[in-house]
């Protein structure tokens, strides 16, 4: 069984925010949020009049709003996941989760960055590949 380290070695040069564990781990940075109008649920929200139609509302989110100490506590530890799938529950998160996030977030101008702690071996290669990741 592998025991977990805190050590990182730098993966390459060119890509200086990424590090690997002693246990083969992938820690990198990425911007998770921007500030903009995103699309929320009708469900997500609380207190949408009436009168506001469909079942997704746009809703404009600022810098304030993602460096309250509420929001950033929402993303703490928060599961990583790749693809099209949303979000993660006890009944989908070992099929989804692809790892956490490490630390507090923090703001770095319009941008939500994060320490990842990716594990999955195939996301782990897919980054490092390029064929997913920031855009």
């Amino acid at each position: 069984m592998s025991t977990f380290s805190n050590t990182f070695q730098v993966v390459s040069q060119d890509k200086p925010r990424w590090e690997k564990t002693d246990d083969g781990f992938l820690r990198c940075k990425a911007r998770v949020l921007a500030e903009r109008v995103m699309p929320y649920g009708r469900q997500e929200l609380s207190e949408v009049p009436d009168d506001v139609p469909g079942d997704t509302i746009p809703m404009y989110v600022s810098r304030d709003t993602m460096a309250s100490a509420d929001s950033i506590r929402t993303v703490e530890g928060a599961e990583v996941v790749a693809g099209d799938h949303n979000g993660v529950d006890p009944e989908t998160i070992k099929t989804y989760s692809v790892g956490s996030v490490a630390g507090t977030p923090v703001m770095d101008g319009p941008y939500l960055v994060c320490d990842l702690l990716i594990k999955d071996p195939q996301a782990i290669a897919a980054i490092e590949a390029g064929e997913i990741g920031e855009s």
